[in-house]
């Protein structure tokens, strides 16, 4: 919303017509920002999981990643 009222402040200068479409491009743009935001966010977490709680273990032979399931821990070896 705060996008759409940048551009509906913006395009009030070219009348009632440069408000609308100023407010709907401001809408679009914001909420491409704001995906993008959240994107980069969603990124940034998944790495995190995946290095601290993903494929925490390597094979030194074959270089496999996997992981352990935590619950039985007399499982590994």
């Amino acid at each position: 919303t705060a996008g759409a009222r940048a551009g509906a402040t913006l395009g009030i200068v070219a009348g009632p017509v440069g408000a609308t479409l100023g407010g709907i491009g401001g809408a679009v743009i914001g909420a491409l920002l704001g995906g993008a935001t959240g994107a980069s966010a969603g990124v940034i977490l998944g790495n995190v999981l995946d290095d601290r709680v993903l494929d925490n273990y390597r094979c030194l032979d074959c270089s496999y990643s996997f992981s352990v399931d935590s619950d039985s821990p007399d499982d590994i070896i």
